[in-house]
């Protein structure tokens, strides 16, 4: 989880998320889906795509 906030705040240093840091995101979170509980998964699910759709 640690690896995803990491990975997360280096994308967003420019307060953008273009879309290869988007897809990114998304692949690395599913990776990491099992290993986080549901709640998690789509709130963090929701926060990438809330920053893809105010860009």
């Amino acid at each position: 989880m640690k690896d995803f906030y990491k990975i997360f705040e280096e994308y967003m240093k420019d307060g953008v998320l273009d879309e290869t840091e988007y897809i990114m995101l998304n692949k690395f979170l599913d990776n990491i889906r099992s290993a986080i509980s549901a709640e998690l998964y789509f709130e963090l699910r929701a926060k990438i795509n809330e920053l893809r759709n105010n860009k």
